[in-house]
């Protein structure tokens, strides 16, 4: 999935509790029914930017969980791989 696809079709639905069963039906299907960042198939929930309330995808709860307890801290979570890979 291109990211101009993504931007057309996904970031452009703002995060509204009133929308959120059809923004997740939407993203599900667009993700092949697996999370974003571990490709498994397992119930989904939608993420979002907390600051700017934008959809960013959906993903299963621990990688949800895992973003939210790393502060959506792109330093921390790089930080936390270079950790894994020295260490393997």
């Amino acid at each position: 999935m291109t990211e101009s696809f993504w931007n057309r079709q996904v970031k452009r639905w703002r995060y509204r509790r009133g929308r959120m069963h059809e923004v997740q039906a939407e993203l599900v299907r667009l993700q092949g029914g697996c999370c974003a960042i571990c490709r498994r198939r397992r119930r989904l929930v939608v993420d979002h930017n907390h600051a700017t309330q934008w959809v960013r995808g959906a993903l299963c709860s621990p990688c949800n969980m895992v973003i939210g307890l790393l502060g959506d801290s792109e330093h921390v979570i790089l930080d936390l791989y270079a950790y894994i890979h020295l260490h393997k």
